[in-house]
């Protein structure tokens, strides 16, 4: 990534410093989640043979924590710490089977990274930075088998331990919403050599003394009227490379929406969104099937408060199929969320808009037919993020 922190380079000048990036300031983000999941399947035998289920679950839980403080006007001292943890417990029933038996995998992870980024101040509102550094990350697994049945076998444990550092280059820019909200925009690799990473849009919390003139005034937001319709459309594309041992793998996904509603009155609005995800799993030799879900939800969702800045709340409900490789039959879903968010007021017509927090719920399950196997499913989970997905919304 030759061209990685030519963003900061070309907008050193000697424009006067914002006072958000003066010593004694700093910059936060960060992310936390939970999820569960149940998987249950039932599998033909055989003509004249009983039939076999097995069970699939999974717990996990993830925080992240991001941190720039300024010791130097312009300059930042910059660190992350996350911390993972995965359960995933595999039942057979066995059935016909020779043996029934139980899989536990618990995988724990921690990571950290240290650093440096030099920021600049092109305008009062927006903020430049390029930067670098050094990771560590660190996982341990266990696997543990044990058998229900005769014969018996005494419990078996596997433990995997892996450890690994890697410098680090990132640049980005933020856009100060208010005193204390910034939107932020970044770009950043880890590895060696130096190459293209990942690239993320999210929130930035603005701590320290607010000693800026950014205020968040009363503002009369046409597009929120009664009566308006808004238009719009969000997307996301994530990917990754990584060797590890001589074994490269390759891992990318992408989600589009589309979205159109009324106000029915004002700042409430009822509408509904076609919704479309695809990941793909490989490596360099054999890139792997595409996964894909199509959908469709419908929504009310309510912007409070009368500033520019303003929060929402929105409740979903949605229904669609997912299509894996390699079957031919499509698994169904119907799903149940809730979010919020803050959502910004740009002009007359314009909503800028981000989720932080996220309640799902989904069942999935799919066709019972003689020769393939009948699954059902149910996923729950929670996050809440400052580094979450965005959208754009025009009023009409």
């Amino acid at each position: 990534m030759k061209y990685l922190f030519a963003l900061g380079l070309t907008v050193a000048s000697s424009s006067p410093l914002v006072a958000q990036i003066q010593k004694g300031q700093s910059i936060t983000s960060g992310t936390a989640g939970l999820s569960y999941s149940n998987l249950k399947s039932i599998v033909p035998s055989g003509i004249g043979a009983s039939t076999y289920g097995n069970r699939l679950q999974s717990f996990g839980v993830s925080t992240a924590l991001n941190r720039a403080v300024f010791v130097k006007d312009g300059w930042a001292l910059t660190y992350r710490v996350n911390a993972d943890f995965t359960r995933t417990t595999f039942d057979d029933k066995g059935g016909t089977l020779p043996a029934v038996s139980t899989i536990r995998v618990n995988v724990h992870a921690l990571g950290a990274a240290l650093g440096v980024r030099r920021y600049w101040a092109p305008t009062g509102l927006l903020l430049v930075y390029a930067g670098g550094g050094l990771s560590a990350s660190g996982q341990q697994s266990r696997i543990t088998v044990e058998r229900l049945s005769p014969p018996t076998e005494p419990e078996t444990q596997i433990p995997i331990r892996n450890w690994s550092f890697s410098p680090v280059g990132e640049a980005g820019l933020l856009y100060r919403l208010t005193n204390r909200v910034a939107l932020e925009a970044t770009l950043r690799s880890e590895g060696f050599p130096i190459s293209a990473g990942s690239a993320g849009l999210g929130l930035a919390i603005l701590t320290g003394d607010a000693n800026s003139t950014i205020t968040n005034d009363p503002f009369e937001a046409g597009q929120t009227k009664r009566g308006r319709w808004l238009l719009g459309a969000s997307a996301s594309v994530l990917g990754n490379e990584h060797t590890e041992n001589g074994v490269n793998s390759k891992n990318s996904s992408a989600t589009a929406s589309v979205q159109a509603g009324q106000f029915v009155a004002d700042n409430v609005l009822v509408g509904a969104s076609i919704d479309y995800s695809a990941s793909r799993s490989g490596n360099g030799d054999a890139p792997g099937a595409v996964n894909y879900s199509v959908g469709i939800n419908g929504f009310v969702r309510s912007y409070i408060g009368p500033n520019r800045l303003r929060p929402f709340i929105e409740g979903s409900v949605g229904y669609g199929f997912t299509k894996n490789p390699g079957s031919d039959v499509s698994q169904r879903y119907a799903a149940l969320a809730l979010r919020g968010g803050l959502a910004y007021m740009l002009g007359e017509r314009v909503i800028i808009q981000t989720t932080l927090g996220t309640l799902d719920g989904r069942y999935a399950w799919s066709p019972n037919t003689a020769n393939l196997r009948s699954t059902s499913s149910i996923n729950v989970s929670a996050t809440a993020t400052t580094l979450s997905n965005f959208a754009i919304y025009y009023a009409l």
